[in-house]
C-alpha cells in the first residue's frame, strides 16, 4: 500500500534518504549504506539479508576490527568499504567522497 506514495514522492525529490532495509526489497538504490554497530550482539535479519548489496558499512564509535557477527560471513565484511563515523557529525569526508564516486557513476 505504502510503495505507490513512496514512488510518487521519489519522481518529485532531486534526492532521497530512505532508512529501512525492507524497502530494498522493492527499490534498488544509486547508493546504500549500512549502519553498523559491532557492540550489538544480534544483527537485524533485514539488514543481514541485504548486506551483500551495501557500498559502504558505516562504523559506529567502538569498532573493533575485524568486525565479527556469527551469522555474517567474514569474507562479505571484508569486501564492502568501511566509514568510521564520530558523532555529532555522523559522516566523515571519506564516506562523502565514496557516495559522490559511486553516484557520479549512475
Amino acid at each position: 500500500l505504502a510503495m505507490p506514495r513512496i514512488r510518487a514522492e521519489i519522481t518529485r525529490a532531486q534526492n532521497i534518504i530512505i532508512e529501512s532495509n525492507s524497502i530494498l526489497r522493492f527499490l534498488k538504490p544509486d547508493f546504500y549504506a549500512a549502519v553498523l554497530d559491532p557492540q550489538a550482539i544480534d544483527f537485524k535479519k533485514s539488514a543481514a539479508r541485504y548486506l551483500d548489496r551495501a557500498d559502504a558499512l558505516v562504523l559506529l564509535p567502538g569498532s573493533p576490527a575485524p568486525l565479527l557477527w556469527p551469522e555474517i560471513s567474514p569474507m562479505l565484511l571484508d569486501r564492502i568499504p568501511k566509514f568510521p563515523i564520530v558523532p555529532p557529525i555522523y559522516s566523515s569526508p571519506a564516506l562523502v567522497n565514496r557516495i559522490a564516486q559511486k553516484i557520479g557513476q549512475e
